[in-house]
């Protein structure tokens, strides 16, 4: 492929929208590349022979390193991590599908899917302009400051002679349809020649009749061409946007080096057993022609924006090449038991150290990170970090608490708009076909109430994944038992296997071993012979965890290893060696895990325990780097090293090591007496003592939260499960109104995370799970006999169950408007006030959302519906609180309740708010 011409780098805007901090004039153009699927371990090996000479340079000028991916490691969930810097349970996204809002079908998940802001819109927030060119779950596009190009864009027709129309909603701004409408590729349009690269035996001088030239015939052939249309579209229209527009931010992602693997990884040598010599010897070349296409694109993209961009660029996860790709046809295979856990990063330009080894970076730490280098904070609710050690010093180290509370225009669709998107339904149809294919969904044959049950079912598997990874084992655990079917015992299916075999990994963590043996009883009867090897490697590690290592031992020597997956079962059997101090055996053992997978972190971690039980610090410390080079977030790894820094005398380090197992893993008892240990010989006594009584409080607030949810679960018990909302527009009284109902004696469903300010002084009394409520009708199971604040865009996802009974807030328009403006101000000194013009548009808009949204309350069987006016309260609150408490049977009276209402905080009256328009 051409070079596009090189462009003069345009300047980046300097204006800002909405009430977003200014961010700090960094002078950077920041490009993110993703390749999904790409590897260092493939990716080595031809940059030494010089055949990626684009990313040779790129790693030569720059810092690179392994960047850990998350689980479930599914592209979806996992792009958006990229794009946000936080986990599933936070951005929303939960799997490769979800169900329609109307409830009746399922579709891939989309932008609108998204429940935070992605960097493109904190970008347009800041009043910076992007580019989004193919990033997964983009489609609809979103209408951010700058250009969008979905990843529905590139779906190609039959044939080049067909109409070949743009998807709706593909495209932002759409006066760029046309041109870029222009540039895509389509299947037929690449040549033998092209092709012959991949693989070679079509260029070998083969009669123009043979089979092997007729993509029709030749389904390999075909799914190629396909491929490389797909990603030459992406490419072109990146390039196009590079050169032709004016960008602070590039986000352009490839999906062809993990679909090419998909596809291709079976036939890469060495062959496999079983595939034919034949056919192997016509595919083997494909993988590395693969890579060296996408280095030649990364090639002419760094001769386009030149070395004054910083570029970054990225993998989510590696793919299996060699011994350990899974046996047997692709088909047949798990599509996810290819990935490799380290995909791969890169960074070079200004603001990046030259010459840096990236550590314990993953997929978290990419946002972050790239806010930095444009000159803005990141979100400390962001679960990632900026890389601070591959940047230089003169980067930008600022943060704000939440780019989630900072109001101004980023570019996301409302929730109503969000649910209203053009879509296109035959590209829906292809996507969910495509990823039916690959292996990823079910077939799309059974009928729809069974599609929409499974995709829910599964989504909330992922999610459950989601926050083990994270740690959260109880949330994981509450999760999975609203899974499983009530009675006792219950009525279990093959569907269930999944759930139970996730809940006894929670409940191993908490040694609640005996409900482990139950559970196991349980999957034998429903998996029979299917899951036997699995179900054996959980009954050892019960009888390891009873303290009978011996027994465990005897369990795993029983079992056909090549059955149960050697890896697995040699990894159980060394850290059982490990545990009963046979060190010798357990070293051999971590070292043939290393020979077959030499990344696994637990058997390094294994080599790292050994070393310490032999009084070998200075071995127990490089096998520590080496776990931390690869996963970081492994706590027992953090605290081991910490125990060898401090055999090595390096205190300091050794305190730096045990405070990082400390903050994650913040209940560990061992950390907590390490670190403790460590400062008082370390001199530091007053740190030392502030350590204990910090851990002494966590243990008192544990103990005090853990008999309030008793109380609260006894009040809500005697209320017959009802949920009391209180809804209404933002700054409509809401927060007044949950503050009266507790004084009353109906307990708030809140997690207070956000706390008091000049806005609300008294709290906002709301649950951030609630945000999720549109994509996770669970968050508010344990709701009932609460009152729970619900924004008047999500009343409509309130799930059918439980009675409702709904008190709106009805504030006059115009003090609702003059008061969020005031919040904005507060939130951000500086932000642009609103025109009369946008004002009026922003009235007409919130008064649609208020009327519809009123309308579904009244149509529901299961809502009890009162309306609140707020000048009413404020002026004589005594009758309006009698029949509230009348109504809902609190305890308390009108007298006692109206003494909570201040007016002295109804700062936005009417006759101000008319003014200000």
């Amino acid at each position: 492929m051409e070079s596009p011409s090189p462009c003069v780098m345009p300047d980046a805007p300097s204006s800002n929208t909405g009430a977003a901090p200014v961010r700090a004039a960094s002078g950077r153009r920041v490009l993110v590349i993703g390749w999904d699927g790409a590897d260092w371990r493939f990716a080595r090996p031809l940059m030494e022979q010089g055949k990626m000479p684009h990313l040779s340079r790129l790693v030569q000028r720059g810092a690179s390193g392994n960047l850990a991916t998350l689980k479930p490691v599914l592209s979806p969930m996992l792009w958006n991590s990229i794009a946000t810097g936080k986990r599933p349970a936070k951005h929303g996204v939960h799997g490769f599908c979800e169900v329609t809002p109307d409830g009746g079908g399922v579709r891939p998940v989309q932008s609108g899917s998204r429940t935070c802001k992605a960097l493109w819109n904190i970008a347009s927030q800041a009043g910076l302009t992007s580019n989004v060119v193919g990033w997964y779950a983009s489609h609809p596009a979103e209408p951010v400051r700058g250009a969008v190009v979905t990843n529905h864009f590139q779906q190609a027709v039959a044939t080049p002679e067909e109409p070949w129309p743009v998807p709706p909603g593909s495209v932002h701004p759409a006066e760029l349809e046309k041109t870029l409408a222009d540039l895509r590729v389509h299947p037929m349009e690449i040549d033998h020649e092209t092709v012959s690269a991949f693989i070679p035996e079509l260029g070998s001088g083969l009669d123009s009749e043979s089979p092997l030239l007729n993509p029709k015939k030749h389904r390999k052939l075909g799914e190629l061409m396909e491929l490389l249309a797909h990603t030459s579209t992406i490419h072109t229209s990146a390039t196009w946007l590079m050169e032709h527009t004016d960008w602070d931010l590039m986000a352009v992602y490839y999906e062809g080096i993990d679909r090419f693997a998909h596809a291709f990884m079976g036939f890469h040598p060495p062959r496999m057993e079983h595939v034919p010599e034949e056919t192997f010897q016509r595919y083997r070349h494909v993988m590395e022609a693969c890579y060296r296409f996408h280095d030649m694109m990364l090639g002419a993209t760094l001769r386009l924006v030149g070395e004054d961009t910083t570029v970054v660029l990225l993998s989510d996860h590696g793919y299996h090449f060699d011994h350990l790709r899974p046996k047997g046809p692709v088909k047949q295979t798990d599509p996810v038991a290819w990935h490799h856990p380290l995909g791969l990063l890169a960074m070079a330009g200004p603001g990046v150290r030259q010459g840096q080894t990236i550590l314990g970076a993953n997929l978290l730490d990419v946002a972050p990170t790239v806010l930095n280098l444009l000159g803005l904070p990141f979100g400390l609710d962001m679960d990632g970090k900026p890389l601070a050690a591959a940047l230089d010093p003169a980067v930008s180290r600022e943060h704000v608490l939440s780019w989630e509370l900072i109001d101004g225009e980023d570019g996301r669709p409302d929730a109503s708009r969000a649910a209203e998107a053009v879509t296109d339904p035959e590209a829906e149809k292809e996507a969910l076909r495509q990823l039916a294919e690959l292996g990823y969904i079910e077939p799309l044959g059974e009928d729809a109430e069974q599609r929409v049950a499974r995709v829910r079912r599964a989504n909330r598997l992922c999610l459950v994944q989601s926050l083990m990874d994270a740690g959260d084992n109880p949330a994981a655990e509450a999760q999975l038992r609203e899974m499983l079917p009530a009675g006792d015992p219950p009525e279990l299916t093959r569907d269930h296997a999944p759930v139970l075999e996730l809940l006894n990994e929670c409940l191993l963590g908490r040694h609640a071993l005996d409900e482990v043996e139950q559970n196991l009883q349980r999957l034998g009867e429903i998996q029979g012979d299917s899951g036997a090897s699995a179900r054996t490697l959980t009954r050892a590690r019960v009888a390891a965890a009873r303290g009978d290592a011996e027994a465990a031992m005897e369990m795993l020597r029983g079992e056909d290893a090549a059955a149960a997956g050697a890896p697995a079962f040699e990894l159980q059997m060394a850290q059982l060696m490990l545990a009963t101090g046979r060190l010798d055996e357990a070293e051999a053992g971590f070292g043939r895990v290393l020979e077959s997978d030499p990344d696994q972190p637990l058997a390094l971690d294994g080599l790292a325990a050994v070393a310490l039980r032999r009084d070998d610090p200075a071995a127990a410390l490089e096998h520590c780097l080496a776990v931390l080079q690869r996963v970081y977030f492994l706590p027992r790894t953090h605290l081991r090293l910490g125990v060898a820094l401090r055999k090595l005398h390096d205190l300091e380090s050794a305190i730096l090591a045990t405070r990082v197992a400390r903050h994650q893993a913040p209940g560990w008892e061992a950390a907590r007496l390490q670190l403790v240990s460590l400062l008082h010989e370390a001199g530091r006594p007053e740190e030392a003592r502030a350590e204990a009584r910090a851990q002494r409080t966590d243990f008192d607030a544990l103990v005090a939260a853990d008999l309030a949810a008793r109380r609260e679960a006894d009040a809500a018990a005697s209320r017959d499960g009802v949920v009391t909302v209180v809804s209404g527009l933002p700054r409509s009284g809401t927060s007044l109104m949950m503050q009266l109902l507790g004084s009353g004696g109906l307990p708030s469903f809140t997690d207070g995370r956000r706390k008091p300010d000049a806005s609300n002084p008294r709290g906002y009394h709301e649950h951030a799970g609630v945000l999720r409520l549109a994509s996770d009708p669970g968050v508010l199971r344990g709701a009932d006999g609460h009152a729970v604040k619900v924004v008047h865009a999500l009343v409509e996802h309130l799930p059918p169950g439980p009675r409702y009974r709904v008190i709106w807030m009805d504030r006059h328009l115009d003090e609702v408007l003059a008061s969020q403006a005031a919040m904005v101000q507060r939130l951000a000194e500086g932000a642009q006030q609103r025109t009369p013009r946008d004002r009026e548009a922003l009235r007409r808009v919130f008064a649609g959302q208020a009327e519809r949204a009123l309308g579904l309350l009244r149509e529901r069987r299961d809502v009890d519906l009162r309306v609140v006016e707020h000048a009413a309260l404020l002026a004589d609150p005594v009758p309006v609180l009698r029949e509230l408490i009348d109504w809902l049977e609190l305890d308390a009276t009108p007298e006692q309740l109206a003494e909570v209402v201040d007016p002295s905080l109804h700062r936005q009256r009417l006759e101000t708010a008319i003014d200000a328009r």
